[in-house]
């Protein structure tokens, strides 16, 4: 069904989680992939054993699991410079719909891979969309984030994750 000549999209489609709100988390686990630059490269600690694989046709990706949506992850890791000062977080919507202030903390800081060396909307849901949901428990997700890193370094790829 179309309204004018706009053909009308699927309700899913471009989705990276098929239980997630538009802004609040379905809360479980999600993986999600950024890719990089190839200035990440300059840093020694990206993919430091798996340098000799990568060739001209090689995408850079990192890999990661988190209980927000994966946007709310990228925009995260994303965030300007100068975040570490006193009262700086970033607005998160997934808890309840409702923009809250959450304040960085250890287990939501952002990668300086991907802070640095992000493409601009370097979310790739064609990778993770389909494992969106991660039903169980954080070594589920962790777990599914292992595998869909293996998979890309299977496609010639290289990938980072924790």
């Amino acid at each position: 069904m179309s309204i004018g000549n706009k053909p009308r999209k699927n309700k899913w489609e471009n989705r990276h989680c098929r239980c997630c709100g538009r802004k609040k988390s379905c809360g479980r686990n999600h993986v999600y992939v950024i890719e990089l630059n190839k200035t990440v490269l300059d840093d020694p600690g990206y993919c430091k054993n798996e340098r000799d694989h990568i060739t001209e046709d090689s995408r850079l990706f990192y890999v990661g699991e988190t209980n927000h949506k994966p946007e709310c992850r990228y925009n995260q890791h994303t965030i300007k410079p100068g975040r570490k000062r006193k009262g700086r977080g970033f607005i998160c919507t997934c808890k309840n719909g409702l923009e809250q202030r959450i304040e960085f903390d250890p287990y939501n800081s952002p990668s300086r891979f991907v802070r640095h060396h992000h493409k601009k909307g370097g979310l790739r849901p064609e990778f993770y969309s389909d494992s969106n949901p991660i039903t169980g428990e954080k070594s589920d997700a962790r777990s599914t984030e292992k595998e869909l890193a293996a998979y890309l370094k299977s496609l010639g790829h290289c990938a980072h994750c924790n």
